[in-house]
């Protein structure tokens, strides 16, 4: 049955319309005969097809966090080493509008369709929902964009050369497509297109991203506006519990088992009917296959030191709190210590000694030595989400392992922080959402009085600090550092984390040294494998991956990407270039 669902896929691959990446595209007129197309609902869908194949896949997972305090490349990231360089063509600064471009000529022609207008209203919310996630990603890069909702041709020239429009307006009508999509999409799509629930999803994630923005960057010169945020923030916590009160997705056990449940969530080969899949990106041998497995495990990125200290103890207390250390943690002399009685994602996460590396398709099992491979990846800290041990998966571009679009996990996360931010996340709040996900790893629940937060495995025992958690440079409650902690656990390696430090206005969270060095190295370490040796050491032992570089420094520049030169000499009214560019 999954084969056929790769009609669709087909489909994109021959109806995207061509396009010219300099500045805002121009396509004629007569690139679909309108006289000819714009008769029937299957019209409107075999146009909306295209934009199917702009939904996150692989390619958004493996890279974005790299930019992070997350992940460590091989190689220094140019963006947040102040290596790059304004741009000068569209296509290069992600300045193209050729989808936008393409939903505003369907929106302009479709309503010459006949038929149910209940199935031409749900291909016209599939179209709005891709425009609503098109300009959302402009507005996360660019801040104010131009906001277009007509069809333009090569004689619009007062629209072509308008001014940027602001992030308030264009974000409101990212609500106002979104809010059209979740009311007029299916609850029960057909099989691999869009539901109200994604429409919702997108709602929840858009929506917490522009409300904490606006809060934390009140004021900036990334956003001189006042908004506080507080009515985004509403907004995704009534997508969010929109999704929730449907009772149609669960935090998935597998197996109900802590110690693999959450790593087996990302090998399946067929997350079709999957409780916890929202949306998903499907892959099936001989029809559409990706390359995701062999990219984690060969793109040499490794994470972060302070990343694995985030993780908490299995009492569900920090490594370090009140000043203290957590007794219950065995430190990091040895990765095996490391990783030993530890929240259980955190061995579902990185690689650690003992952990099966490949199964072949007779079932023999390859082990990697005891102490990290650096040939392998950065820090010695070895991401194994999406990275599956069957050879089958492994080998190149031939990986049928479906991809999470969006998962109920995030959503629930979104919820607990927008509560949190809007200070209503009560201990009710919490059950409903962040302790859900922590049941799937048996994990003991956060407590709060709505402010402060425990473990309830360590009764009466309040987290007033902790040295795992970072200094944002503003003050912020205890139960926001655990909310932003579990959110940074739960979807490493999915490509949020970035984001999160633009939105929390936190890029100063790259100057710790410890977000670019990996695993302590021991002088017992180097004489047992000094094969391995020389490799550079900092003064706590940690391994060095940038020799020379002891730290990044964060330009509040980067908060927004730079618009591409040659734009703003061909349109002078856009307003000058994005601050500190």
């Amino acid at each position: 049955m999954k084969k056929y669902i790769y009609i669709i896929l087909v489909f994109i691959s021959l109806i995207v319309v061509g396009c010219n990446d300099d500045f805002l595209e121009k396509y004629p007129d007569d690139a679909i005969t309108d006289q000819v197309y714009w008769k029937t609902p299957n019209d409107l869908k075999v146009f909306a097809n295209q934009f199917y194949g702009s939904l996150d896949g692989p390619a958004n997972i493996v890279g974005p966090d790299d930019t992070s305090d997350n992940q460590v490349p091989t190689n220094l990231d140019a963006y947040t080493n102040g290596l790059t360089v304004v741009p000068a063509s569209a296509s290069d600064a992600g300045w193209t509008w050729d989808n936008i471009r393409n939903v505003n000529y369907f929106l302009s022609r479709y309503q010459t369709v006949e038929g149910n207008p209940e199935e031409i209203n749900k291909y016209v919310a599939e179209v709005r929902f891709f425009r609503a996630k098109f300009y959302f990603d402009k507005v996360v890069r660019f801040g104010d964009v131009p906001w277009y909702e007509t069809d333009l041709n090569t004689a619009s020239t007062e629209e072509l050369y308008k001014p940027r429009d602001s992030r308030e307006l264009v974000m409101a009508k990212v609500m106002e497509d979104l809010d059209y999509a979740i009311e007029n999409l299916p609850e029960t799509p057909e099989t691999g297109r869009l539901s109200t629930y994604a429409a919702a999803a997108l709602k929840s994630r858009a929506a917490l991203f522009e409300g904490t923005f606006r809060k934390y960057h009140n004021g900036t010169t990334t956003y001189p506006g006042s908004d506080d945020g507080s009515q985004m923030l509403t907004e995704s916590i009534e997508a969010s519990e929109y999704i929730m009160n449907s009772d149609k997705f669960r935090i998935v056990k597998l197996a109900d088992e802590p110690s693999m449940d959450y790593q087996n969530l990302f090998l399946q080969e067929e997350l079709n009917g999957d409780k916890e899949g929202i949306l998903v990106r499907r892959y099936l041998a001989d029809v559409l296959t990706q390359n995701l497995t062999r990219q984690v495990q060969e793109s040499r990125t490794g994470f972060s030191k302070e990343f694995v200290k985030s993780y908490l103890v299995n009492n569900g207390l920090p490594i370090s709190y009140n000043g203290a250390p957590n007794p219950a943690y065995y430190g990091d002399n040895l990765l095996a210590d490391e990783t030993s009685d530890r929240d259980p994602r955190l061995k579902q996460t990185i690689w650690y000694p003992g952990r099966v590396w490949q199964i072949s398709p007779t079932g023999e099992e390859t082990f990697l030595p005891n102490f990290p491979d650096f040939n392998r990846q950065s820090t010695g800290y070895y991401n194994l989400k999406y990275a599956s041990p069957s050879i089958l998966q492994w080998n190149y571009n031939l990986s049928t392992l479906d991809v999470y679009v969006f998962r109920y996990a995030e959503v629930l996360l979104n919820y607990a922080e927008a509560k949190a931010e809007m200070g209503n996340a009560t201990q009710a709040v919490l059950d409903a959402s962040l302790n859900l996900i922590r049941d799937r790893i048996s994990l003991p629940h956060m407590t709060t009085n709505g402010t402060n937060v425990g473990s309830a495995a360590v009764p009466g025992v309040s987290i007033t600090s902790s040295t795992t958690w970072p200094d944002y440079g503003y003050s912020l409650t205890p139960l926001l550092q655990e909310i932003r902690r579990e959110r940074r656990v739960e979807l490493a390696g999915e490509g949020f984390r970035f984001n999160d430090l633009i939105r929390w206005r936190a890029g100063n969270l790259l100057n710790n040294p410890e977000t670019i060095v990996g695993v302590r190295i021991t002088d017992d370490m180097e004489a047992k494998w000094p094969v391995l040796v020389p490799f550079e050491r900092n003064a706590n032992d940690q391994l060095v991956v940038y020799p020379g570089k002891p730290n990044r420094v964060w330009n509040d520049k980067l908060y927004l990407h730079p618009l591409p030169s040659n734009e703003l000499i061909l349109n002078p009214d856009l307003g000058g270039q994005n601050p500190g560019w």
